[in-house]
């Protein structure tokens, strides 16, 4: 690993190590992990790197599809691209009583038509 040299404002850089320090990292981590991003993005992306972002993608999908099962259902482009909410104390809240509801009807899918009835449901 080739080292280099910045030069920052003291302060800034303390308010850095404190902040990695938080977070349970280092500035030289966070450096080399904007470094990457920063050369597999722009105008011209490093291919290896690319290349090695494509491969970890992938490999995430198929842990995924390991762990989820859709029924073989097909979601819309709508669907696909839905906004998830913040997810809150409200958001956990409906979440439990989908999964109890679910448990209660024996862990299957409910049946398509039977999905926005639920969903008021869990909301009140």
């Amino acid at each position: 690993m080739k080292s280099i040299t910045l030069n920052a404002e003291e302060d800034l850089i303390e308010a850095a190590q404190r902040r990695a320090a938080a977070d349970n990292t280092t500035i030289d981590a966070l450096f080399r992990s904007w470094l990457a991003q920063y050369v597999s993005t722009g105008p011209n992306p490093d291919p290896e790197v690319r290349k090695r972002q494509a491969e970890r993608a992938l490999e995430t999908l198929r842990e995924l599809s390991a762990i989820i099962d859709t029924g073989g259902r097909k979601f819309t482009r709508e669907e696909m691209n839905e906004r998830h909410p913040r997810q809150t104390a409200e958001h956990w809240r409906r979440q439990a009583a989908a999964a109890d509801w679910l448990a209660e009807a024996g862990g299957s899918a409910p049946d398509l038509e039977d999905i926005p009835r639920r969903r008021s449901e869990i909301q009140e």
